[in-house]
């Protein structure tokens, strides 16, 4: 199997080319995403969703403070999150952004983000940005990055690539 243009430009170390091939940038933020039905089976809490729109960013932030808090603070806290989103996972594509993890503490180095437990465990994962203009990175540099940090191979990122371009 020849490599695809993508792996070419992984294994070059090219952003350039990296940025050129076509890939999705899927968002969603990794903790609230976590299964309803499996944090309230786990701890008796119900964390209702929004049913009116909202009318402001601050409302959203109020409505977060009221209804989550910090109940995903901590190291347990972010165990559950992290589990809750694995049974989620199973049922729909993960969409991970690796770097704000790291810059939000979430994880001590790229090489220890749990991208690569999930992926090798089965669950279909894609790799996304947050936020582009607040941590400084798009796509292309999350891929490369991951790659260059020996998280992926060139090939395994490709796979990853192409999950997020289907939608099935």
């Amino acid at each position: 199997m020849a490599p695809t243009n993508f792996v070419a430009a992984l294994l070059s170390d090219d952003l350039h080319a990296v940025r050129a091939c076509p890939k999705a940038d899927l968002h969603t933020h990794g903790l609230a995403n976590a299964d309803r039905d499996y944090v309230r089976e786990k701890t008796g809490r119900d964390i209702a969703p929004i049913e009116e729109p909202l009318a402001s960013m601050d409302d959203m932030h109020a409505w977060a403070k009221a209804n989550i808090g910090d109940f995903f603070d901590g190291q347990q806290g972010r165990m559950l999150g992290l589990e809750a989103s694995f049974v989620r996972a199973y049922r729909i594509r993960l969409n991970v952004c690796p770097t704000s993890n790291l810059l939000l503490g979430r994880v001590a180095r790229l090489q220890d983000h749990p991208i690569r437990k999930l992926f090798d465990a089965g669950v279909k994962v894609t790799v996304n940005t947050d936020d582009a203009i607040v941590f400084g990175v798009g796509v292309s540099e999350e891929f490369l990055r991951l790659h260059q940090v020996g998280v992926f191979t060139a090939t395994e990122l490709d796979v990853i690539r192409q999950w997020g371009l289907r939608d099935d």
